[in-house]
Protein backbone atom coordinates (compact mmCIF):
# COMPACT_ATOMS: atom_id res chain seq x y z
CA UNK A 1 0.00 0.00 0.00
CA UNK A 2 3.01 2.37 0.84
CA UNK A 3 4.38 2.00 -3.00
CA UNK A 4 0.75 2.70 -4.20
CA UNK A 5 1.05 5.73 -2.20
CA UNK A 6 4.32 7.12 -3.11
CA UNK A 7 3.37 6.33 -6.80
CA UNK A 8 0.25 8.33 -6.48
CA UNK A 9 2.32 11.10 -4.98
CA UNK A 10 4.62 11.23 -7.93
CA UNK A 11 2.07 11.18 -10.34
CA UNK A 12 0.09 14.28 -8.04
CA UNK A 13 3.82 16.03 -7.97
CA UNK A 14 4.39 15.34 -11.86
CA UNK A 15 1.45 16.77 -12.88
CA UNK A 16 -0.66 13.63 -13.62
CA UNK A 17 -3.87 13.75 -11.53
CA UNK A 18 -5.86 16.88 -10.29
CA UNK A 19 -5.67 17.42 -6.66
CA UNK A 20 -9.07 16.25 -6.39
CA UNK A 21 -8.21 12.73 -7.98
CA UNK A 22 -4.89 12.74 -5.79
CA UNK A 23 -7.18 13.11 -2.64
CA UNK A 24 -10.15 10.91 -3.90
CA UNK A 25 -7.60 7.71 -4.60
CA UNK A 26 -5.50 8.80 -1.53
CA UNK A 27 -8.61 8.55 0.70
CA UNK A 28 -9.28 5.16 -0.77
CA UNK A 29 -5.99 3.75 -0.08
CA UNK A 30 -6.54 5.16 3.75
CA UNK A 31 -10.05 3.39 3.73
CA UNK A 32 -8.69 0.19 2.14
CA UNK A 33 -5.39 0.63 4.43
CA UNK A 34 -7.44 0.34 7.68
CA UNK A 35 -9.70 -2.20 6.13
CA UNK A 36 -7.06 -4.67 6.02
CA UNK A 37 -5.67 -3.32 9.13
CA UNK A 38 -8.96 -4.56 10.84
CA UNK A 39 -8.89 -7.86 9.04
CA UNK A 40 -4.97 -8.75 10.13
CA UNK A 41 -6.24 -8.23 13.60
CA UNK A 42 -9.30 -10.00 13.56
CA UNK A 43 -7.41 -13.15 12.20
CA UNK A 44 -4.18 -12.84 14.78
CA UNK A 45 -7.08 -12.67 17.15
CA UNK A 46 -8.97 -15.94 15.71
CA UNK A 47 -4.97 -17.34 16.00
CA UNK A 48 -4.05 -16.18 19.48
CA UNK A 49 -8.03 -17.71 20.23
CA UNK A 50 -6.95 -21.14 18.86
CA UNK A 51 -3.77 -21.57 20.71
CA UNK A 52 -5.59 -21.21 23.63
CA UNK A 53 -8.08 -23.80 23.57
CA UNK A 54 -7.53 -26.43 25.70
CA UNK A 55 -5.83 -29.73 24.22
CA UNK A 56 -8.57 -31.53 26.45
CA UNK A 57 -11.48 -29.84 23.65
CA UNK A 58 -9.21 -30.42 21.00
CA UNK A 59 -8.94 -34.10 22.02
CA UNK A 60 -12.56 -34.02 22.75
CA UNK A 61 -13.31 -33.17 19.10
CA UNK A 62 -10.67 -35.54 17.35
CA UNK A 63 -13.02 -38.23 19.17
CA UNK A 64 -16.13 -36.47 18.26
CA UNK A 65 -14.97 -36.74 14.61
CA UNK A 66 -14.30 -40.87 14.70
CA UNK A 67 -17.76 -41.44 16.45
CA UNK A 68 -19.54 -40.03 13.98
CA UNK A 69 -18.37 -42.85 11.44
CA UNK A 70 -15.11 -41.42 10.26
CA UNK A 71 -13.71 -44.53 11.20
CA UNK A 72 -10.86 -45.42 12.94
CA UNK A 73 -7.59 -43.21 13.06
CA UNK A 74 -5.41 -43.36 10.19
CA UNK A 75 -2.33 -41.64 8.82
CA UNK A 76 -4.30 -38.42 7.11
CA UNK A 77 -6.72 -38.00 9.92
CA UNK A 78 -3.53 -38.09 12.62
CA UNK A 79 -2.13 -35.55 10.20
CA UNK A 80 -5.27 -33.40 10.78
CA UNK A 81 -5.45 -33.68 14.03
CA UNK A 82 -1.56 -32.60 14.28
CA UNK A 83 -2.32 -29.90 12.74
CA UNK A 84 -5.28 -28.54 14.27
CA UNK A 85 -3.94 -29.30 17.81
CA UNK A 86 -0.73 -26.89 16.61
CA UNK A 87 1.60 -29.60 16.06
CA UNK A 88 3.43 -30.51 12.94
Amino acid sequence: MVQKKDRLVEFYTEGFISKEQFLKKMKDYDQRESFLDEKIKEAELKINQREKTPLIIKVKFFCDLMKKGLGGPTKNKTAVFKVYCGKR
